[in-house]
């Protein structure tokens, strides 16, 4: 054990290296996201196109609730 650190001391730093990892692994797996979403790229002829698709292949305006 090492000299002038009680037992508690010693658990708390583990404690405090295990969240210190999690973080990290946390924050990069955030990082691993928001590249992902940068590699799409909507635009306005887009939304135009999904919207007539729907209306051409969507259900029936009867249907829809």
């Amino acid at each position: 054990m090492a000299e002038g650190k009680s037992k508690k001391e010693l658990m708390l730093e583990g404690q405090l290296k295990m969240l210190l990892a999690e973080e990290r692994a946390a924050k990069n797996k955030v990082r691993t996201i928001q590249a992902d979403f940068g590699a799409f790229e909507i635009k306005a002829e887009d939304i135009r196109k999904g919207i007539i698709l729907k209306e051409i292949l969507g259900t029936p305006k009867g249907l829809e609730g």
